[in-house]
């Protein structure tokens, strides 16, 4: 749920596509770790985390969305 809410906060709105390409990975990839489908490795974490601006263990371990 991290990934899916920085990935639509972010202004101007990024796609799945448009995110999976600047972090170096196929849509259907990057679709699959934002439904939990499939555990990211750290190499994107490191990546996400560093495109997000944001530490990966804030990242991993924090609740970043509202309910």
């Amino acid at each position: 749920k991290n990934l899916e809410m920085l990935r639509k906060t972010r202004k101007p709105f990024l796609s799945q596509k448009r995110l999976a390409e600047r972090l170096g990975v196929c849509r259907s990839t990057y679709a699959h770790y934002e439904m939990g489908k499939r555990q990211a490795p750290a190499f994107f974490i490191a990546k996400a985390a560093e495109y997000f601006k944001i530490s990966a263990d804030r990242l991993l371990k924090e609740k970043l969305w509202k309910e």
